[in-house]
């Protein structure tokens, strides 16, 4: 009976420890776990199956360099720009194949410059500026032969005063379009700035009321952003 219990206690060892090296093979980790403060070199991050996911830059402890995401086939995914500690740079996206999709300036961990997107045969797909995060007029794309596309819709402004000192502003778009926002508000800028702010939305169309001085008709800016059949904003404007 003793020799019993011990071999059945043997047994439950053996599957507990058995158990044990199943689960630790199967956690993701970090090459190195721990980063010093004066760390120089690349942490590498693996997936539970041990795939490589991620590969970040050190110097002197801090993010410098890339920090790079991939692709479960290895290919590069997600290129984050950093000096020192600070996002700064050149962000990077790539199509799964390996090509590159996507290239926009950074400073400071926000979109300030000209965002460049491509087709997978390499032609542009399109231009827009952002300044600190913020998408300008002017958005040009291109079809995957490099012909840019055009027939872009514009906004469409109705005013009925309701009464000596309010009017109703009706904002539309000159052909029928989907995902649609509209902002009003005082701006000179080409960007969708704070001074600009979302408008009542009635189905495709935006419905507001501005108060005027009497005898005064309203002023100001609309703004429609629009989402494009390639997936990026189109920013129109108009004055009321």
């Amino acid at each position: 009976m003793k020799k019993t219990v011990i071999l059945s206690i043997s047994f439950l060892l053996l599957i507990t420890v058995a158990a044990c090296k199943k689960k630790s093979k199967s956690k993701a980790r970090l090459e190195p776990f721990i980063i010093s403060a004066s760390f120089t070199g690349p942490q590498r991050e693996y997936n539970a199956e041990g795939k490589l996911v991620k590969v970040l830059d050190y110097k002197n402890g801090k993010k410098h360099g890339y920090v790079t995401e991939y692709y479960d086939n290895g290919n590069k995914y997600k290129q984050f720009p950093y000096a020192y500690g600070v996002m700064d740079g050149v962000y990077k996206e790539y199509y799964r194949e390996g090509q590159l999709f996507m290239e926009v300036p950074v400073e400071e961990g926000v979109f300030n410059g000209l965002m460049k997107k491509y087709h997978k045969n390499g032609q542009l797909q399109c231009e827009l500026k952002y300044e600190y995060n913020k998408e300008s007029l002017g958005l040009k794309e291109y079809d995957v032969n490099g012909k840019l596309i055009t027939g872009y819709p514009e906004i469409l402004i109705e005013l009925k005063q309701l009464s000596l000192t309010e009017y109703q502003v009706t904002a539309s778009l000159s052909k029928p379009w989907h995902k649609v926002e509209y902002y009003y508000g005082y701006t000179e800028s080409d960007y969708l700035d704070n001074n600009m702010q979302p408008a009542h939305k009635e189905g495709t169309k935006s419905v507001f009321t501005v108060e005027v001085p009497p005898g005064s008709k309203p002023s100001g800016t609309v703004m429609a952003r629009a989402l494009t059949s390639y997936g990026n904003y189109l920013l129109l404007a108009k004055e009321i």
